[in-house]
């Protein structure tokens, strides 16, 4: 199954980060794909969310993104809390708990990369 993971930014399309993982991805027969996510500042509480819904693995976050990002995770790696914002967003799937968000960057070759799982608005 396709693993699919992005970076969200606003704006994003002068990333390279996508250039960056599609190739360690092909490279490494890694059946997946990274993209460029363009979220708008008042979109990313609705978008973070759907993102993880749909099956991404996570997201590396930028500008302007990093401190708005904070507040969508149920949990924060303590750096994450002193430093007010986060760079990646790895989503807990099949209702495994989250582990923390980190600001610091990580890559899915990390033996515990920080993770978020974003906050569920509550019906009412």
């Amino acid at each position: 199954k396709a693993r699919l993971a992005g970076v969200i930014g606003w704006p994003v399309s002068h990333s390279r980060s996508p250039l960056l993982h599609n190739h360690w991805l092909a490279r490494h027969r890694i059946d997946g794909a990274y993209v460029p996510l363009a979220v708008s500042p008042d979109s990313l509480a609705r978008v973070v969310p759907a993102l993880a819904e749909a099956g991404f693995a996570g997201l590396n976050v930028t500008l302007p993104h990093k401190e708005a990002a904070l507040p969508l995770c149920d949990v924060l790696d303590p750096s994450a809390e002193r430093v007010g914002a986060v760079t990646t967003l790895i989503f807990a799937g099949g209702g495994t708990p989250p582990p923390p968000a980190s600001p610091w960057p990580t890559s899915s070759m990390s033996r515990s990369p920080p993770r978020c799982s974003p906050r569920r608005r509550r019906a009412g």
